[in-house]
C-alpha cells in the first residue's frame, strides 16, 4: 500500500498556464504599446478601457519594445488579444460606414523580430469584437524583448475591406507561458503517508525480530 500510494504521487499534476502579461489599458495608460516606425496608426490612445486608433495606411503596426516579458514555464504558450475594427468607407465589400469591416487576413503577431504566421485562430466574442490567439510555443527565447502586433487586416488587395481609414479597438493583449508541472496538495499529502506506513512497516518487522 505504501509502494503504491508513492507511485500515485510520482504522477505531476499539471497547472493552467502562467499569465505572464495582461495589458487592460485601464487608467489612461497605453502601458507601453506604441505606433511602429512606419506611423501608419493616429489617434493611439487608451480609451475606457481599450487601446485604440486608426490606421493612416493599410498595415498599422503596434510594437512593446522593449517588452521585457520574461517566462517562468518550460515553453511559450499564446498571445490572445480581443479586437474590434470599424470600417470608415461604403467600399462595396462589408457596407456602410461605421459597420464592423474585422478581416483575419493580414493579422500580423511578431515575437523578437520572427512573425508568427501559423498557428492562429479567431473566434467572435461579443458585441463585434473578435478573439484572435496565436501560438507562440515555437519561440525558444526565454524572454520577448520585442513584441509587434498588426491588430487589423491588410490592404484592399488581400482583405475583405481597405484597413486605411479604418478605426479599431483592442480590449486586452495577453501572453501566456506554459506552468510546470507541480505535485498537487493531495499527491504530497499521500507522499507523508506513503512515508510513515513505510516506517511502521519496518518497525514492526525489526519488534517482531527482537
Amino acid at each position: 500500500m505504501a509502494i503504491f500510494a508513492a507511485l500515485v504521487c510520482l504522477s505531476p499534476s499539471f497547472a493552467s498556464a502562467d499569465l505572464i502579461a495582461n495589458f487592460e489599458f485601464s487608467g489612461g495608460s497605453t502601458e507601453g504599446w506604441s505606433v511602429n516606425t512606419n506611423n501608419q496608426i493616429s489617434g493611439l490612445m487608451a480609451n475606457s478601457g481599450s487601446l485604440v486608433g486608426t490606421a493612416t495606411g493599410n498595415d498599422p503596426q503596434l510594437v512593446l519594445n522593449p517588452a521585457g516579458l520574461t517566462r517562468i514555464g518550460t515553453s511559450w504558450s499564446e498571445v490572445t488579444f480581443r479586437v474590434r475594427e470599424t470600417d470608415d468607407v461604403t467600399d462595396g465589400f462589408i457596407g456602410a460606414t461605421g459597420e464592423p469591416a474585422f478581416n483575419t487576413t493580414g493579422l500580423i503577431v511578431q515575437v523578437n523580430g520572427t512573425i508568427v504566421n501559423s498557428g492562429f485562430s479567431f473566434a467572435a466574442s461579443g458585441d463585434n469584437f473578435f478573439t484572435v490567439t496565436a501560438d507562440i510555443s515555437s519561440l525558444g527565447d526565454a524572454t520577448i524583448s520585442n513584441f509587434r502586433i498588426d491588430p487589423i487586416g491588410g490592404a484592399f488587395s488581400n482583405s475583405a475591406s481597405e484597413t486605411s481609414g479604418n478605426f479599431f479597438e483592442i480590449d486586452f493583449i495577453r501572453v501566456t507561458d506554459n506552468a510546470v508541472a507541480v505535485p498537487e496538495v493531495s499527491s504530497l499529502a499521500m507522499m507523508g503517508i506513503a512515508a510513515v506506513g513505510g516506517a511502521g512497516m519496518v518497525w514492526r518487522r525489526r519488534k517482531q525480530r527482537v
